[in-house]
C-alpha cells in the first residue's frame, strides 16, 4: 500500500536495505510514512534480558554485531540468536552505538560482504498522479454469448459444425435433423396446397375450404417451429422432406458443442454455444486499497502477455459491489473492441490506471521506496537510513508506518 508523508520529512533520506542476496532497484515500490526517531520505543521487539537497554554487557576487545540487529552484541562471531544471519566485527574505534543504539556503522568491508545498498527516497511522478498495476485475464462478453437450440424434437442426422473454435454466419445451416412430426407436416402441406390448386376454379365454399385447409397446415408447421421461410420453401418442393434444417439465428464463433450426431433432441435442447468476440471482457482482480482508484466509465490502458509488443484500450463498465471475502479483491470489467480478434478468452491481461489523488489533501505528497528496504519485525516496520556526514558506512533505524 501507499501512503503520504509530510512534506517536511527529508526528501533526500536515503533507506538501506540491509539484505543478504540481491537487491532488486526496479522492484514492486511501497509507500512510507510517518518516521519515529526512536525504534527502541515500549513497542520495540527482540529485547534481551542481559542489559535494561536489551545490549549484552560484553568485555572489552573484539566485538561482534548483527547487521539487522544492531543491539546483538557479542565478543566472539556467530549467528544472530533473532534471525540468524552472521554477525560482523564491529570497529571499536569509530563505534558510537553505545551513545545512539538506534546507530549501526559497519566497516567498508563488512558493507560489502552484506551487500548492504542504498537508494533515494522517491515521490511519484507527475502532480498528485497514483498508478497502479491490476492482473486479469481476458473472458467473453456474456451479452454476446447465444445458444442455439433445436426447434424440433428428432433425431441429428448431420452436424455441419463439427468442433468448436469454428466461425458462424447467422441463418448458415448448423445440423439437420429427422423428424416425423415435421415430415407428417409437410406431407399434409403439399396436399393441401394441391387441393387449393385444383380446387381454384371450384364453388366458394370449396375454393374456400380448400385455403382454409392450405393456412392450417401452415400453421401446424409454424407452430411446430418451423421458419416462416423454411414453410415457404417447403411449398414449393414436390416430395416431403425427411430431414429438417437447423440454421443459426446468431453469428459468431462457436465456443461449446453440445451434442453429437445420431443423437436423439427434444425441443429446446442446446446444440451449439456461440460468442461473438468482436468485444471481449477484461476481468480484473482489485484489492480494497485500489477502488478508490477506479470509477465506471474511465479509460484504462492494457497490455496482454501473448501481445508485449501492442497496447489495448478500454472502459471500465462494472465495478463488483461484492469483496471476496477469501481473496480480499473485487472484481473490475474492463470492455475492450476486439473487431480483429486479436484478444482471445482466457489470455493474461495486465491493465494500467491511473487517477489522481484527494485534491483537498494538498499538504501531503506520496513518497515510495523499494519494497525489499522495510524489516517486518512483529508490528513494525523499521527501514535503515543512510547518515551523512560520517567517516565510516553509517545507518539509523527509523520505524515507518507502510
Amino acid at each position: 500500500m501507499i501512503a503520504s508523508l509530510p512534506k517536511n520529512w527529508t526528501r533526500n533520506a536515503t533507506i538501506a536495505a540491509a539484505l543478504v542476496g540481491a537487491f532488486f532497484l526496479g522492484g514492486a515500490l511501497l509507500g512510507g510514512s510517518n518516521p519515529s526517531p526512536d525504534p527502541n520505543s515500549a513497542g520495540a521487539e527482540h529485547r534481551h534480558s542481559h542489559e535494561p537497554n536489551g545490549i549484552d554487557s560484553i568485555d572489552d576487545g573484539e566485538q561482534y554485531t548483527c547487521s539487522m540487529h544492531p543491539q546483538v552484541r557479542s565478543s566472539e562471531p556467530g549467528a544472530c540468536p533473532i534471525c540468524g544471519m552472521d554477525l560482523v566485527k564491529v570497529d571499536s574505534n569509530n563505534d558510537d552505538t553505545s551513545s545512539a543504539p538506534n546507530r549501526l556503522s559497519l566497516s567498508k568491508a563488512a558493507k560489502i560482504r552484506a551487500q548492504i545498498r542504498t537508494v533515494p527516497v522517491k515521490a511519484l511522478a507527475g502532480t498528485g498522479a497514483l498508478e497502479r498495476r491490476l492482473l486479469g485475464r481476458v473472458d467473453y462478453d456474456e451479452t454476446r454469448q447465444r445458444l442455439v437450440t433445436s426447434w424440433i424434437s428428432g433425431r441429428i442426422d448431420k452436424l455441419r459444425i463439427r468442433s468448436t473454435g469454428e466461425r458462424v454466419r447467422r441463418g448458415q445451416v448448423i445440423a439437420t435433423l429427422y423428424s416425423p412430426e415435421v415430415f407428417s407436416a409437410h406431407q399434409d402441406l403439399l396436399v393441401a396446397k394441391r387441393q387449393a390448386a385444383e380446387l381454384a376454379e371450384a364453388s366458394p365454399s370449396a375454393r374456400k375450404g380448400a385455403e382454409s385447409a392450405l393456412r392450417a397446415s401452415r400453421d401446424r408447421l409454424r407452430l411446430l417451429g418451423v421458419p416462416v421461410a423454411e414453410i415457404a420453401l417447403m411449398e414449393s418442393t414436390k416430395r416431403p422432406s425427411e430431414q429438417v434444417r437447423i440454421r443459426s439465428p446468431f453469428k459468431g464463433t462457436v465456443i461449446k458443442q453440445m451434442v453429437t450426431q445420431g443423437s436423439y433432441v427434444r425441443t429446446g435442447t442446446g446444440l451449439y454455444e456461440i460468442a461473438d468476440l468482436s468485444k471481449v471482457w477484461i476481468q480484473l482482480d482489485a484489492y480494497e486499497s485500489d477502488l478508490p482508484l477506479l470509477s465506471v466509465g474511465q479509460s484504462v490502458s492494457l497490455q496482454v502477455e501473448a501481445l508485449p509488443d501492442e497496447s489495448f484500450s478500454g472502459q471500465v463498465t462494472f465495478v463488483d459491489p461484492v469483496l471476496d471475502a477469501r481473496t480480499r479483491t473485487t472484481r473490475v470489467r474492463i470492455e475492450v473492441d476486439n473487431k480483429e480478434r486479436r484478444l482471445r478468452p482466457g489470455m493474461f491481461a495486465e491493465a494500467v490506471v491511473r487517477s489522481d489523488t484527494d485534491k483537498t489533501n494538498k499538504d501531503q505528497v506520496t513518497l515510495v521506496i523499494p519494497e525489499t528496504a522495510p524489516l517486518f519485525t512483529g508490528r513494525r516496520s523499521v527501514v535503515y537510513v543512510d547518515v551523512p556526514n560520517q567517516d565510516i558506512p553509517t545507518y539509523e533505524a527509523r520505524v515507518v508506518r507502510l
